[in-house]
């Protein structure tokens, strides 16, 4: 859909033109895609960090300092605390120490921790599988190879 800018406003040529509407075309899927994914999310009383916490923390049997984790999922320690806290008071995550480092602790899954993930890993592929049901597998591996390339040169 190509953004409504005032034809003074519009670039010159088709090429930038096209490099304007792509550019908002792409901002516009993010926030919605980012919007409905909060939403069932929120249905399963969740929100991004918790799901991407938790993810992470799947992926990391032997547990991920705090810092880690905050640095995986792109946000700060502090803003971490918070979503830790509510999940290690729903029974999901537990904080271990770490021998000779009073400050930092290790975080790991709980068994409800795996089981609440995996449900949410369903959600999210349930989610995808419906985004994407219009698009055969050759449109979607195209759309793939599209965003790797762009996303190499963002």
């Amino acid at each position: 859909m190509p953004y409504d800018l005032k034809n003074s406003l519009r670039p010159p040529d088709e090429r930038a033109a096209l490099e304007l509407d792509a550019a908002h075309a792409i901002v516009a899927v993010s926030r919605q895609w980012r919007a409905r994914f909060a939403e069932r999310l929120r249905v399963a009383h969740h929100s991004e960090t918790t799901y991407s916490a938790l993810v992470c923390l799947a992926d990391a049997p032997s547990g991920l300092k705090q810092s880690e984790l905050a640095m995986k999922i792109g946000i700060t320690s502090g803003a971490l605390v918070r979503q830790l806290d509510v999940l290690e008071t729903r029974g999901l995550i537990v904080r271990g120490t770490i021998v000779g480092d009073r400050r930092a602790h290790l975080l790991f899954l709980t068994p409800a921790g795996r089981e609440a993930t995996r449900e949410l890993v369903g959600l999210a592929q349930a989610f995808r599988a419906t985004l994407f049901a219009h698009m055969d597998s050759a449109s979607l591996a195209g759309l793939y190879r599209s965003l790797s390339d762009f996303s190499t040169h963002a």
